[in-house]
């Protein structure tokens, strides 16, 4: 049972290493940090929120973090 345990902390370990979370300064950094680590001209953001008005107004925020 350890080992499921170990492969569930790796899972959600590389999972967490994508994820930004907080304020629209932090999350322009992360985003802006990530792009230019990988050279990605797209990014793909998928927000797992249920209220729509909460999900576009997140949407909203990451592309004002990274306008240039």
């Amino acid at each position: 049972m350890a080992g499921l345990n170990d492969v569930r902390r790796c899972d959600l370990a590389r999972t967490l290493e994508y994820s930004a979370i907080g304020d629209k300064e932090a999350i322009g950094e992360l985003l802006t940090n990530f792009i230019k680590q990988t050279g990605a001209d797209e990014v793909m953001i998928d927000y797992r929120i249920y209220d729509p008005v909460a999900r576009c107004r997140s949407y909203q925020y990451a592309a004002e973090a990274i306008s240039y």
